[in-house]
């Protein structure tokens, strides 16, 4: 009896510390430090490589919007922003509660006008102004509504967007250009352009289903009855030129029923392509070691940032504690491949760790572009 009892509070002991590691959604208000910073939310959890922000503008109820983590297993995003028509606090409940608060956010803004079936409420949008280092930005995101799935081709058409205006490679530019689309459409991300078949608004048969999660009622997060797959907006921009984005959300019809936007931390990105051999803070290089052989090749830099320009810094001394260098090379055309051989000189002196740090910059008169290696 007594070896059973050791045997059963064993497995209670094993089953509690495999639930206290399972990783679930948290999200935290941007009403709440760290994060009630919006602009600074912004600047250090959304923006990745390859932007320069200019000027962040928030308009909203600061409850709306917030930040999430561990999101993998629940929506398929690690971490992130949540903007949200009700309030952030609570979006990280099971499916099987319900969230509909209204907020103090307004019921104008021109771009989700355009493009929804009724009036506006709840409204809360970023705008970000900045400038792509590359030819292209992108950033990954979830849409989830509690419309879902009794609201589908009703009127309570919640919806979002990601509107960009500037320069148009293709010619003239864009304006208030929503990229946020259901993938090979041309339709806006919304309840009634992904849903499962509705029978309490018949006829209602399903519309790109394939992209939608049911979470009626379930055990699983995050609070909102249905949400779509992991989506990735994207457009063609110029190199260096500036651009705003407006990244909206509202309630439509009525200011009940929540409905939020996921967006994936560090995503907004217009990285340029260059691939390095080098392993950024990782390559670790002893004084006695044969030489190591640092590979840049910039196969995918827009002619826009060209030339590039390497320069060589860092704490280590070039042509002293290692084979000296030619501290400046210029990369004049895409799909050049470029070399340097860091061969360690012993000095017989004590010392830390030093750095040789490879600097990409370019030199055009408009250029924009600088990474680190």
């Amino acid at each position: 009896m007594k070896k059973l009892l050791t045997t059963l509070f064993g497995l209670a002991l094993l089953f509690q510390a495999n639930v206290q590691a399972q990783q679930i959604l948290s999200v935290t208000s941007a009403q709440l430090p760290p994060y009630n910073d919006v602009n600074q939310l912004i600047k250090d959890h959304l923006t990745g490589a390859g932007i320069e922000l200019l000027d962040i503008q928030y308009d909203g109820d600061l409850r709306a919007a917030g930040y999430f983590t561990d999101g993998d297993s629940s929506i398929g995003i690690n971490r992130g922003l949540v903007l949200t028509t009700g309030l952030s606090a609570g979006v990280d409940d099971l499916g099987n509660f319900f969230t509909s608060n209204g907020n103090t956010g307004g019921s104008v803004q021109p771009n989700l006008e355009a493009i929804s079936t009724g009036l506006l409420f709840n409204v809360a949008y970023f705008k970000i102004t900045f400038k792509p280092f590359g030819d292209s930005i992108r950033f990954r995101y979830v849409f989830a509504s509690e419309e879902y799935p009794e609201y589908a081709c009703t009127n309570f058409n919640d919806v979002f967007g990601f509107f960009l205006t500037g320069p148009n490679p293709n010619g003239a530019n864009y304006v208030g250009k929503n990229i946020a689309l259901v993938p090979n459409t041309n339709l806006s991300v919304s309840i009634n352009n992904i849903h499962p078949t509705n029978p309490n608004s018949a006829p209602c048969p399903a519309f790109n289903e394939q992209y939608y999660h049911n979470n009626d009622g379930s055990s699983m997060q995050p609070v909102y009855d249905g949400f779509t797959d992991v989506f990735v907006a994207e457009a063609k921009v110029t190199p260096c030129e500036t651009y705003e984005m407006i990244i909206a959300i509202a309630d439509v019809g009525d200011a009940a029923y929540d409905t939020g936007v996921f967006l994936e931390a560090k995503s907004l990105e217009s990285a340029v392509e260059v691939v390095s051999s080098l392993e950024v803070g990782n390559d670790v290089i002893p004084e006695i070691a044969v030489a190591d052989t640092i590979t840049f090749s910039f196969a995918q830099v827009d002619t826009n940032l060209l030339p590039l320009q390497i320069k060589i810094e860092g704490t280590a001394t070039n042509g002293i504690d290692y084979e000296a260098v030619n501290p400046i090379t210029f990369v004049n055309g895409p799909g050049e491949t470029v070399q340097f051989v860091i061969q360690p000189l012993s000095d017989s002196l004590t010392e830390g760790l030093e750095t040789v740090v490879f600097n990409v910059c370019g030199t055009a008169a408009n250029a924009c572009f600088t990474q680190k290696f």
